[in-house]
């Protein structure tokens, strides 16, 4: 039976989050929406989710709750070539990079060398002229 889960995460800002996507080649739709479910087990209790935007074609929203935004999508119909928990894991480390890159630049740093390393992990190296 198909359903809508509601994945929380900790991404809070939406600019690093909308970026993030962007960055990891997730076209976002920019415009609240309605997710429904599109079974025919739908009609049997299953809510449409109101949803602030959304990627991957439609099959995945985020809802902002207040604190944080969730992840929403059918885990039953997820078809995409990578699980739920690794879209997550990337694109959390897509958004903690957004992050520290503008918090950085904010300070008046520069970016001077952005690495990814052999297990994955993003290396930067800042610099400041005083």
């Amino acid at each position: 039976m198909s359903h809508f889960s509601q994945i929380k995460t900790k991404l809070k800002h939406r600019p690093q989050l909308l970026e993030a996507l962007v960055d990891l080649g997730y076209p976002v739709v920019e415009q609240e929406q309605v997710m429904v479910v599109s079974d025919a087990e739908h009609a049997k209790g299953h809510p449409d989710v109101n949803v602030n935007f959304t990627c991957l074609d439609g099959s995945v929203g985020f809802k902002w709750n207040g604190d944080t935004f969730e992840m929403v999508t059918d885990e039953q119909t997820w078809d995409n070539s990578i699980s739920i928990e690794f879209f997550l894991k990337k694109l959390t480390q897509q958004y903690a990079l957004r992050t520290v890159v503008d918090s950085v630049k904010e300070e008046g740093f520069q970016i001077q060398e952005q690495v990814v390393n052999e297990q994955g992990a993003v290396e930067i190296v800042v610099t400041r002229w005083s």
